[in-house]
């Protein structure tokens, strides 16, 4: 398992097959964080994505390469531990994209789903 803060070189950089990026800018600008497993807290533990705490996700990139009936999605949470109220949204493979307004959202973890969480 493996986190990468970064900064983007360019829109959408950093992200590699296999993995799921969060940025903080919107069209993929600015810092990324890229994961290729499931992470419970974005802030604690081994694995950490250094900005999370002060700053919002506005875009994401899903790269992931699991294949039908496999974890392909990425259901991501406002809190750590992936608390189901804090449930946020859920991206799917391929999706690359901005998450909303302009300001973004704050998000603590992420899992790989086999299918979004309604």
């Amino acid at each position: 398992m493996a986190a990468t803060p970064a900064d983007a070189q360019a829109a959408w950089g950093g992200c590699v097959v296999g993995d799921i990026c969060v940025y903080s800018g919107l069209n993929g600008t600015g810092s990324v964080c890229a994961w290729d497993a499931d992470d419970p807290d974005w802030l604690g533990g081994a694995i950490r994505c250094s900005w999370a705490g002060t700053k919002n996700v506005k875009s994401i990139w899903n790269r992931g390469t699991g294949g039908a009936g496999s974890y392909r999605h990425v259901a991501f949470y406002k809190k750590a531990n992936y608390e189901n109220e804090d449930y946020y949204a859920c991206a799917a493979q391929n999706f690359k994209g901005n998450t909303g307004p302009d300001a973004g959202v704050r998000l603590r973890s992420h899992k790989w789903v086999t299918t979004c969480p309604k």
